[in-house]
């Protein structure tokens, strides 16, 4: 919870559960008067196929300030929008056809249109799962602070039932000897988790961005 200013809060859910968000907007809304709360979500329903693309590209290169590079992706998922469309668990178990990406040739393509600045929807392969229906469902993104050992894994996933977007810190290391060793993992502080509020404002950012456009 964040002071805005006199009389004003910022409170942020982080939900484990699909029906966690539904609960907390219940609660605030027994005690507080409609006009005088605004709950801010990110689903995938907002998003076009063209925009979930566009969403993902740019959360690449905005989610964190300009001293974390993006280094790799890795752990993408893909989704048939028609079964995006199933709300129960019985649909959910019936349909479950979210695959993972785990060539690493496509796996290389995507980073590499990412981190270049390149139209990821161009890509080939991204293309063709467009074409077929797919939409990104979550992604892990692995970034490097410039000039220091830092390295984070920040994961950016449509979650749940209802795909209400959510992220999370996978990992944080650093770096220690020679290049090329495996990372040496260090503790979640605040301030790691204090990122991962500023990605979902940042992703919060690009959405807005479109409706703008329309």
């Amino acid at each position: 919870m964040e002071k805005i200013k006199d009389g004003m809060w910022k409170v942020e859910v982080d939900c484990s559960r699909s029906s966690d968000l539904t609960h907390v907007r219940r609660l605030f809304e027994d005690y507080i008067r409609e006009d005088d709360a605004v709950f801010e979500t990110i689903d995938y329903k907002a998003l076009t196929k063209d925009q979930n693309v566009s969403f993902i590209d740019q959360l690449g290169r905005k989610a964190l300030p300009e001293d974390w590079l993006l280094q790799t992706v890795s752990h993408v998922f893909i989704k048939h929008e028609n079964n995006l469309q199933k709300t129960t668990l019985d649909d959910a178990d019936k349909d479950n056809d979210e695959k993972e990406i785990e060539e690493q040739d496509k796996l290389f393509d995507i980073s590499q249109a990412i981190l270049t600045g390149k139209n990821l929807r161009n890509n080939e392969f991204v293309e063709d799962f467009v074409k077929k229906g797919y939409r990104f469902t979550a992604m892990t993104y692995q970034f490097h602070q410039k000039g220091t050992p830092m390295i984070i894994h920040i994961t950016a996933d449509f979650k749940g039932r209802n795909r209400q977007f959510e992220v999370s810190i996978d990992y944080v290391g650093e770096w220690v000897g020679y290049e090329g060793i495996e990372p040496t993992e260090v503790p979640i502080t605040r301030e790691h988790k204090a990122m991962r509020s500023k990605v979902w404002a940042n992703a919060k950012e690009i959405l807005d961005g479109f409706k703008k456009k329309t």
